[in-house]
C-alpha cells in the first residue's frame, strides 16, 4: 500500500452536464413525494400498496444516495469559501424554517435550538453528514488518490458488503442509524470517486435493462413484505439496503451516459440543496387528500403537492439568495464607509490623542 502524505491531491473535475443536474431535480422530487406520501398506515386497500410502489421506484434513500454520488464524483475541496458558502446556506434555510414557526405555526423549543445550532443539532442529517463530508475530504481524497484500483475496490467491496449487503437481509445495521448517517455517506462518496477514477462501460441498452430488474426486484420484495407483515411497508428500499444503492448507482451512470445542456435546467438544479432543505418549510398538502385515502386520485394528487413543494422551495431559495446578495452589499459599503472615516482628518485628530494619552499614561 502506497504510503499517504500530508499534500492535498489534485483531483481534476469533469464538465457537469445537464444529464446528471436532471438526476439531482428528479432525486429531489422523488424525497419530497415520499415524505408527502407519509407512512400508508392509515391507508386501506389498493392505496397501500400504492404507497408501497411509490416508495419503490420514487425511493427516498435512492435519491440522498444519488446526491452524494454526484458530490464524490465531482469532488469536494475543502476551503474557507466553500464551507462558509455551504455553511450559509444551511443556516439561511434553518432560519426560514424559524421564522415559519414563529409567524404561522406556534413557537416550538425543539425547532428554535434546531435551528440555531443546525449542524451539529443535525435539523437536517444529510446537510450535516454533507458538511462533515466537506471538512474531512482533504483526507478522503488523499485516499483516493494514493489507493491502488485494487485497494480501492476491495475497501468499498468489504464497505458495502457491512453496510448495504447486512442489513439488507439481516435486518439491522451496524451504526445503527438505517444508512442515514456520515459513515454510509462517506462509502456513497467513495463509490462516486471511483465511478470517475475508474469510468464504467456499459451500454444505455444494458443500464435500462438492470435498472428495470432492479426495481422489479425491489417492488416485488417490498409488496411481499406489505403482505407477510399486513402494513405499508418497503424493507428493500431502506437508504441501507443493496437494493437501494444499486438503483442510485444504475441511474447515475445512466445519466452519465446522456450528454447535453440546458442552461434553465442547470439554472434550476443549482439550487438544490437550498430547496432540498427548504422543502421541509413549504412541503404540506395543497390539494388536500384527506377525502382521496381510497381514491386512484392519490397518486397523482400526491404527485401535484410534491412539485408545488418543490416550486414554493425554488421561489423562496431565490429570494434567500438576494436577501444574503443585499446584506453582503450592505456591509461591504458600511466596510469601505468606515475605513474611509477612520482615514479622515478628524478620525486622526482623536487617534493621535488617544496615542499621546496612552503614551503618557504609560510613562507615568
Amino acid at each position: 500500500m502506497k504510503t499517504l502524505t500530508a499534500q492535498q491531491p489534485v483531483i481534476s473535475k469533469p464538465a457537469r452536464n445537464s444529464s446528471v443536474e436532471f438526476l439531482r431535480l428528479f432525486s429531489l422530487l422523488s424525497i419530497t413525494l415520499c415524505h408527502i406520501m407519509g407512512s400508508g398506515d392509515e391507508l386501506m386497500g389498493f392505496n397501500r400498496y400504492v404507497v408501497v410502489a411509490g416508495n419503490s421506484f420514487f425511493n427516498a434513500g435512492t435519491g440522498v444516495i444519488c446526491f452524494m454520488l454526484i458530490t464524490g464524483y465531482y469532488g469536494l475541496k475543502l476551503s474557507a469559501v466553500k464551507f462558509n458558502k455551504t455553511y450559509s446556506i444551511i443556516y439561511s434555510c434553518a432560519m426560514a424554517h424559524l421564522a415559519y414557526t414563529l409567524i404561522i405555526k406556534e413557537p416550538s423549543f425543539a425547532v428554535t435550538v434546531h435551528s440555531l445550532i443546525p449542524v451539529s443539532s443535525s435539523k437536517w442529517w444529510y446537510a450535516s453528514c454533507y458538511i462533515f463530508t466537506l471538512l474531512l475530504s482533504p483526507f478522503l481524497n488523499m485516499i483516493i488518490e494514493r489507493l491502488s484500483k485494487k485497494e480501492f475496490t476491495c475497501l468499498i467491496s468489504v464497505s458495502i458488503f457491512l453496510f448495504y449487503v447486512i442489513p439488507t437481509f439481516l435486518y439491522f445495521d451496524i451504526m445503527n442509524d438505517r444508512g442515514k448517517g456520515l459513515v454510509s455517506m462517506i462509502i456513497v462518496y467513495f463509490i462516486g470517486a471511483y465511478l470517475r477514477k475508474y469510468p464504467v462501460k456499459i451500454s444505455k441498452k444494458k443500464l435500462f435493462a438492470a435498472l428495470f430488474i432492479l426495481l422489479t426486484i425491489m417492488l416485488a420484495g417490498n409488496i411481499a413484505g406489505a403482505i407477510v407483515l399486513d402494513e405499508a411497508c418497503w424493507p428493500f428500499s431502506r437508504d441501507c439496503t443493496v437494493t437501494t444503492l444499486a438503483v442510485a448507482v444504475t441511474e447515475f451512470l445512466l445519466a452519465l451516459n446522456f450528454n447535453y445542456t440546458l442552461k434553465a435546467l442547470n439554472f434550476v438544479s443549482s439550487k438544490t440543496f437550498y430547496m432540498f432543505l427548504l422543502a421541509n418549510v413549504t412541503q404540506r398538502h395543497y390539494i388536500p387528500i384527506d377525502g382521496y385515502s381510497n381514491s386512484l386520485l392519490f397518486f397523482p394528487i400526491c404527485a401535484a403537492n410534491a412539485l408545488i413543494t418543490v416550486a414554493l422551495a425554488f421561489v423562496v431559495s431565490l429570494v434567500l439568495q438576494f436577501v444574503a446578495k443585499l446584506i453582503q452589499i450592505i456591509l461591504e459599503a458600511a466596510e469601505k464607509l468606515g475605513l474611509k472615516m477612520l482615514k479622515s482628518a478628524p478620525a486622526e485628530k482623536i487617534k493621535n490623542k488617544l496615542t499621546k494619552f496612552i503614551n503618557t499614561e504609560i510613562n507615568v
